[in-house]
């Protein structure tokens, strides 16, 4: 906008500056009176005040709002170790960033920065950081949950500072394979991920404090199977109160294929609750049956992700991402100009404001409900941070986000050298704020109207 443009360049007008332009208004005055000016010094020196008086109403009510900015850190330097960018988690009230260090040394690891603690190392985590991967962090960012580490290197487990190291097991009858916790709720009492046996089949499972483990199911998928053809199902992400999951499973879907209906099996995203049970979030009109939740919000209301779609004359177009608000159907947001295969990396916590990836050409998008899909670039330029990503100045992606939407991490990279970094903005406004320049704009229309009316009635006069 152009008032946020002018108040950053630092221009301000000289006083010399406002004379010329009240010599302006005379000149076309005395244009319009034959040649006789009505304005003489007195009338310079007042029309040259008002201008002022009228740049100060201005700036004074649009500075306020055009103050935006923020600051760029990129995550090697605040660190102090090479980070690996696909590897990030951000607590939901912005306090607490963990990253994985891809160091080929001995401080390969995951390591948690804090603004009161400033970095610190997970090395007690099981005795080996390098074993073990993080998924998921509580809102307060003093509660993290993943697998990797624990039972014979493979289970599922719950971490803190305080308490050290917890292991969540395995769904009875998956003992011999696999267990990763994924999400964790706000208290850090409830967890959810999946558990995987030995024919390497996941059941998605809900885990808590004083109750243990429980299995979650499956969608219905009507099929035959043999006794080591078992059903998928995989838990992703819990609300904050912990009563709210949601992740994926296998399914079984009728689809038009060639104009005949056959069944398919599918991989379909999910929502469970106590009193439900485990329900199929469902997919966007055509493609393959297709759907993966990427988010849920704070109050299990509303769930984002990934389908397929098709054009509207019935050609397959990609992956689409899709916004479900309780109780509806999902809601394709469409795709983005000139790119393919839109999906849904994450959201805020309250659902307004979805992290988009663009595969086609690499490209990081913001979508809100008001703006739709925003450029990452955009954004930033918006707050006057672009020039602080130096010549990483190609956003790639945005993975995490605050629940206010002022803390974020992605990866930008510097396209001439092939590099990249990952990086958190920390902003002054929400990232999808307005610019509330109503106010300062609309009384200085008001008052250059009027001081040209005022100034068209003393020329009729004369």
């Amino acid at each position: 906008m152009p008032e946020l443009r002018l108040v950053r360049s630092g221009r301000i007008w000289g006083w010399m500056e406002l004379g010329d332009a009240c010599r302006g208004v005379a000149q076309i005055e005395s244009e319009m009176n034959g040649g006789i000016s009505m304005c003489g010094e007195r009338e310079l020196s007042e029309c040259r005040l008002f201008i002022f008086l009228i740049f100060v109403w201005g700036f004074s009510c649009v500075g306020a709002d055009a103050a935006w900015g923020g600051e760029v850190v990129f995550l090697n330097e605040l660190f102090g170790r090479d980070v690996t960018g696909s590897n990030m988690l951000l607590s939901d009230d912005g306090s607490t960033v963990i990253v994985r260090s891809s160091s080929a040394s001995s401080e390969n690891g995951w390591y948690i920065w804090t603004e009161e603690g400033g970095v610190v190392g997970t090395s007690d985590l099981d005795g080996s950081r390098a074993s073990h991967t993080l998924y998921g962090v509580s809102s307060d960012g003093k509660v993290m949950v993943g697998g990797g580490g624990g039972v014979n290197g493979r289970g599922a487990f719950l971490w803190s500072q305080e308490v050290g190291f917890v292991s969540l097991g395995h769904l009875p009858g998956y003992e011999g394979g696999r267990s990763q916790a994924q999400d964790v709720s706000d208290d850090g009492k409830t967890v959810v991920g999946w558990s995987e046996d030995e024919e390497f089949k996941r059941e998605a499972f809900v885990w808590r404090a004083g109750e243990g483990m429980v299995g979650l199911g499956h969608l219905p998928d009507e099929f035959e199977r043999s006794r080591h053809d078992k059903p998928d199902s995989r838990a992703r992400y819990v609300s904050n109160d912990g009563r709210v999951v949601t992740g994926v499973s296998d399914s079984a879907r009728y689809l038009e294929i060639y104009g005949e209906v056959e069944r398919v099996l599918a991989t379909e995203g999910f929502v469970w609750r106590e009193e439900t049970g485990m329900v199929g979030l469902g997919d966007l009109p055509g493609g393959d049956f297709f759907s993966e939740p990427a988010g849920i919000s704070y109050d299990g209301r509303i769930i984002a992700g990934t389908s397929d779609s098709h054009t509207p004359l019935g050609f397959y177009q990609g992956n689409e991402a899709f916004i479900r608000m309780e109780g509806e159907e999902m809601l394709g947001l469409g795709m983005i100009e000139g790119g393919d295969n839109t999906r849904v990396v994450g959201m805020s916590s309250d659902g307004e404001v979805l992290l988009i990836r663009e595969e086609h050409r690499d490209r990081a998008f913001f979508w809100d409900e008001v703006s739709g899909f925003r450029l990452a670039e955009d954004v930033f330029r918006e707050h006057g941070l672009i020039g602080a990503f130096g010549d990483y100045n190609h956003i790639d992606s945005v993975y995490q986000m605050s629940a206010d939407r002022r803390v974020i991490l992605g990866i930008a990279s510097d396209l001439r050298f092939l590099d990249s970094a990952a990086f958190m903005v920390r902003l002054d406004r929400a990232v999808n704020s307005v610019p509330e320049v109503g106010m300062g704009v609309g009384w200085l229309v008001v008052v250059v109207m009027g001081v040209g009316a005022g100034r068209v009635r003393s020329v009729g006069r004369g």
